[in-house]
């Protein structure tokens, strides 16, 4: 399964704990893909990051 695939079943199954772990998968995608700009490697990071601590702070994960 994709990260985007993870991401879409997880919003429809309201799953923050799974929707977690497919933003964690795709960031770990971004960072190893070769093909990307530096500028969009970091923007991607930079917006997964932010979607990761929200649902982690409402998770309770620190």
């Amino acid at each position: 399964m994709e990260a985007a695939e993870a991401e879409d079943l997880a919003m429809r199954m309201a799953d923050d704990q799974l929707l977690l772990y497919a933003y964690m998968h795709e960031l770990r995608q971004v960072e190893a893909d070769e093909d990307l700009s530096g500028e969009e490697k970091n923007a991607r990071k930079q917006e997964l990051m932010e979607k990761i601590e929200e649902l982690a702070g409402k998770l309770g994960i620190e």
